[in-house]
Parts: C-alpha cells; structure tokens; sequence
C-alpha cells in the first residue's frame, strides 16, 4: 500500500472533523481482515445506495462519496482500487469456498446417514427369534416392494444377561426412513400366537421425562393414524354401496383398529364377499373374522400367497328371520 503524504493525511483530517469525527492515519501495515471488512461493507453500502428508489440524483452521489470517504480513511485506498482488490480476493478464495461448500455438504450427507431410523418391537413370544421376526417383516412387506433382509433390517434382540433368554422385546434399525414407516404397519400383526407391538424408539433413559413424552406423542400419532386408517378403508366399502351407514357398530370398529391395516382389509374383504350383513349380527360376524385372520394369518404358508376367500370364514349360518 502507498504511503499517504502529509497533504493526503490534512485533508482527510477535514473532511473527518467536517462529519463530526476524528481522523486515525491508518497504520503502515493495514490487517487483511480490517481490509476486507472495509471492502465488504463499501460494496454493501454502494449497493444499498444504487437500490434505494427514493433517493434523488443528487443525495445519491453525496451519499456514494460519503461511503468512498469512510472506506478511503480505513484502508488508505480509493474506492475503486478497494474494489478490485475485493474481487481478486473473492476469485482467490472462490476454490476454497467451493471446497468447504463440498466439505459441508458431505458432513451434512454424512450426518444424514448417521441418523438412525430404529423400531421397538413389544409383545413378543419368548420363542420368537431374530430369523422368525426378521421373516415376519418379509412375508408381511413382500408385496409393497421393499428389500428386507439382515443388511436393511438389522434386529437386535433383548435377552436377560444371565440366561440368556428372550426377554420378549427388541430393537430393529432399518436402512431408510420409508422402510421405518412401511415397518410401523405391522403394529398390532400376529406373530407365532402374540398380537405384537411395533413403535418408534424414543430412545434416551429409561426414566427420563423426554423420552415419556416423546413415546407418549409416538403412540398418539400411531393410533390417529391407525383410526384414520380404518375410517377409510370402512368409507370406501361405503362409497361404493357394499356397507351402508350404522351395518357396522362402534364396538368392532374400535376392535379392527387393535388389528394391523392387513388383517383389516381381508376381514372386510370377506365380509363383503361373504354378504356379512345377512346376518344376524353384521359386526360379530366381522369380529369373528377379524379374530380368525389375525389368529391364522392372511398368507398360505405353503403359496406363499394372500388367502381372499375361504369356506371357512362363515361361522354356523344363522339368517335374519323374516
């Protein structure tokens, strides 16, 4: 930077004591950073300057100079020169930018990845293994399209550290937040004779108060859910014509929201192909149905298919006496 002469540094000084201030001659050896701030804020002002509308011409470029003056007195540069010098430094710095940029970026991918997407399963038979509940969320999400398997479906099962028993509980990491919420589905499935549970892990202390609180929203969530469910698969029987308003008491709607959405679709899929509302008592034959499929399950074991109709769904036929 070039040193100012003694004439330079008078008329500085007026023009500071002019605005009611006090003239520094800068030292010989301005920091880079006071630098670029000085440049910041010029290139700030002049840009404030150019979009303010209602300025006239004239206020306008008082104001400019007004700027340029100040950015002169703490850099020692004209304005022009503190502004090319700014940009130099932008383009210099531009590499190193776009590096920290990508750095940031793969740290927020990487925190991203991080974030574990993790189930509690309740309710589970002593019997029941990490094989057969893995199998239970194959078989169950086999026709959604999802690949389940050890890689995407980590379990850990809960064992008691001195017998190594199943203590009927377990923890299940799954590799994508869509797998997570296809998996929260099976809340309420039968697995080998035990109705599970299937619920977000709140994580945190056994004890603590947040993590009361955030299983207390979780559960909320999951029955609004699960109810809203049923109300629209009960409207689109409705709609079109094959259950009408009251067939259905609130007694067995309130049980087909303790069953998973699965069983629910096959038992009022029988239902209506079955002519439930012939009977005597439209919502204990739905429940009848309802305890079956859960109780036996919707797929053949042996065709590894859903099971629509069966004989059997009907129990001892008692017709509406006339």
């Amino acid at each position: 930077m070039p040193k100012k002469s003694k004439a330079q540094i008078k008329r500085l000084a007026k023009r500071a004591e002019a605005r009611g201030e006090v003239y520094e001659p800068p030292l010989e050896e301005l920091s880079s950073n006071n630098k670029l701030l000085a440049a910041r804020q010029l290139q700030q002002e002049l840009t404030s300057i150019e979009k303010d509308d209602t300025m006239k011409a004239k206020d306008r470029r008082s104001a400019k100079r007004k700027a340029e003056a100040i950015a002169l007195e703490k850099t020692g540069c004209s304005a022009d020169e503190l502004l090319a010098w700014y940009k130099e430094q932008k383009e210099e710095d531009r590499p190193e930018t776009n590096s920290n940029n990508k750095k940031k970026t793969e740290d927020t991918q990487h925190d991203k990845r991080k974030i574990p997407y993790i189930l509690f399963i309740g309710q589970l038979s002593y019997d029941t293994t990490k094989e057969s509940l893995l199998q239970h969320f194959q078989t169950e999400l086999a026709d959604d399209g999802f690949d389940v398997n050890e890689q995407t479906c980590q379990i850990r099962l809960l064992t008691d550290p001195k017998t190594k028993k199943s203590r009927g509980m377990a923890f299940v990491e799954l590799s994508t937040p869509e797998l997570m919420h296809a998996c929260l589905k099976l809340h309420k499935t039968m697995l080998e004779g035990r109705r599970i549970n299937v619920e977000k892990s709140a994580g945190g202390g056994k004890h603590s108060e947040q993590r009361k609180e955030k299983l207390k929203t979780f559960r909320t969530q999951q029955e609004e859910y699960i109810e809203s469910m049923v109300a629209k698969m009960i409207d689109e029987y409705k709609q079109k014509g094959e259950i009408q308003d009251g067939e259905l008491d609130e007694g067995v709607i309130a049980l087909c929201q303790r069953h998973s959405g699965a069983v629910v679709q096959a038992a009022l899929e029988r239902y209506v192909d079955s002519n439930g509302r012939e009977m005597d008592n439209p919502s204990a034959y739905l429940s009848f149905l309802l305890g079956k499929l859960a109780h036996e399950g919707i797929y053949d074991s042996e065709k590894g298919k859903k099971i629509l109709k069966s004989d059997s769904d009907r129990p001892p036929k008692r017709v509406r006496s006339n």
